[in-house]
């Protein structure tokens, strides 16, 4: 196993927590607050508010993206257990750990954080976000 598997699944994880974070801030930020800032003129709400306007398109995206990263931790990190333990407990003990880390490090923990601070983790994702919905927006338009 080389120390590069583990820092790509890492940052694969990290990319991860990104996604679900956005999703659920987006959905829970409060849209009064959004308006306001929009009025005294922030730049972040006003991507916000081109993002939410184009809910579905920015959802689809996060979640395309989402799913695809997931897929890829999953992948690497059967890899990296069967190159230590072989295919017999390899595969087994990559679902179960892939499962793990993936529902607890990059779906519960990043959504309760965002469900606690939606409005302040929307503003600071806002601009990742839209580059990451622009880039994707020749694939999500076909849904």
């Amino acid at each position: 196993m080389k120390l590069s598997s583990l820092i790509i699944l890492g940052s694969l994880l990290g990319i991860s927590f990104f996604f679900s974070l956005a999703e659920m801030s987006l959905v829970a930020m409060s849209k009064l607050r959004l308006r306001h800032l929009v009025a005294r003129g922030s730049k972040k709400a006003k991507i916000l508010q081109k993002l939410t306007h184009r809910m579905d398109e920015t959802i689809t995206s996060i979640v395309l993206a989402n799913n695809f990263i997931n897929t890829a931790v999953s992948s690497l990190g059967a890899g990296i257990c069967i190159a230590l333990i072989g295919p017999r407990w390899g595969i087994p003990l990559a679902a179960l750990v892939m499962g793990t880390l993936i529902i607890a490090l990059a779906e519960i923990t990043p959504k309760v954080l965002a469900i606690q601070h939606p409005d302040r983790v929307a503003l600071r994702i806002a601009r990742p976000l839209r580059v990451m919905v622009r880039l994707l927006a020749p694939i999500t338009r076909g849904f």
